[in-house]
C-alpha cells in the first residue's frame, strides 16, 4: 500500500500574505520599530553625556518591553514566514532578557546620575534590541518609516 500524502503538512515557505492572516498587524510591527529606535536614539545619547538620569532609559526599556511582550503573537505555528518567526523569537527572548538583566542593573545604581560607562549593558542592550527592529524592517520594509 502506497503510503497517504493526505497526512503531511507541508511547512510553510517564506511567503507574503494579506496583512489579515497576520496574528500581528503591520502597523504594530512599525509601532514597535519606532519605539525600539527611540529607545537606541536615547540609549546612545545616554552613553555620549557625561551625565544621564536612569530613569529615562527604564521608561523606554518598559516601552519596549511592554511591545515586544505584544508580539508574543508571532509564533511558527501562527506566522506564515516560519522561518522568519523563528529568527525573530529568537530575537524577542534575548531582547527581553537584556532588557530584564539592564533594568536589574540599572535598578541597583544607588545615585539617580550615573557617569558614561557604568551602564555595563548598554551594549548588549542595543545589539539586542538593533537585532529585533532589523529583523522587522528587512522582512517587512514598509515598517522602515518608523525607523
Amino acid at each position: 500500500m502506497a503510503p497517504s500524502s493526505d497526512n503531511v503538512i507541508p511547512l510553510r515557505p517564506e511567503q507574503d500574505s494579506a496583512e489579515g492572516d497576520l496574528p500581528v498587524s503591520l502597523r504594530e510591527l512599525a509601532e514597535t520599530v519606532d519605539v525600539v529606535g527611540h529607545c537606541l536614539v536615547h540609549i546612545a545619547s545616554a552613553a555620549g553625556s557625561e551625565r544621564s538620569s536612569d530613569t529615562q532609559i527604564l521608561l523606554h526599556m518598559s516601552a519596549v518591553e511592554r511591545r515586544l511582550e505584544d508580539l508574543a503573537a508571532v509564533t511558527v505555528v501562527t506566522w506564515p514566514d516560519v522561518s522568519w518567526a523563528l529568527r525573530f523569537c529568537s530575537a524577542r527572548a534575548r531582547a527581553l532578557t537584556t532588557i530584564s538583566q539592564s533594568a536589574a542593573s540599572l535598578g541597583s545604581v544607588r545615585s539617580d546620575v550615573w557617569p558614561t560607562g557604568t551602564f555595563a549593558h548598554s551594549g548588549p542592550l542595543s545589539s539586542a534590541l538593533r537585532e529585533v527592529r532589523d529583523l522587522i524592517v528587512q522582512r517587512y520594509p514598509q515598517t522602515r518609516q518608523a525607523c
